[in-house]
């Protein structure tokens, strides 16, 4: 910890990022939640993604301090925008597809899911799959659907192969 603790000093990202998680998580360190909270904010304006969602989570959760959804979201979406497609992007398109904390979108949510689902979100390839197949914020489109579906299982993503399943059935 105190080799990561002057690396972080002369801001270097992964350090920062690293020692945020062990002082939020008490890893190798005492637990100090307050700590990891404040580096996992500097580490995201150094530009870490992972440090963006983590911080956003801390709000959305209320991990360690009182829930607060509203402040929060930014530091999700700066997650999705700074990289963090799979998790930063699925985690938001999850929000928007069931409106929690968020105005019910799901054209929103299909944005986001695709941005995951191509990066390697294969569980986000099952969720979109889901929202295509049912018509929510787009025209169903079945082939689509089978072939995200497809995609997700290939993946081992649990819903996406339901999904899949649920076409073989039907017959899609």
């Amino acid at each position: 910890v105190p080799f990561l603790q002057q690396a972080c000093e002369a801001d270097v990202v992964f350090a920062c990022s690293s020692l945020a998680l062990a002082y939020h998580k008490g890893m190798g360190t005492p637990l100090d939640v307050e700590k990891g909270i404040q580096l996992y904010e500097h580490t995201c304006e150094l530009g870490s993604g992972q440090a963006c969602l983590n911080f956003g989570l801390v709000y959305i959760n209320g991990d360690g301090r009182p829930a607060d959804p509203a402040r929060g979201l930014p530091y999700l979406q700066k997650a999705c925008d700074g990289g963090l497609l799979i998790e930063g992007c699925g985690y938001l398109g999850n929000l928007y597809d069931n409106g929690q904390f968020v105005e019910k979108d799901a054209a929103r949510a299909i944005e986001l899911y695709t941005l995951s689902c191509e990066a390697g979100g294969f569980e986000q390839c099952g969720l979109l799959a889901n929202v295509i197949a049912n018509g929510r914020g787009t025209e169903a489109d079945q082939a689509r659907a089978v072939e995200l579906a497809e995609r997700g299982c290939e993946g081992d993503a649990g819903l996406a192969c339901y999904m899949l399943a649920r076409f073989v059935r039907d017959g899609e």
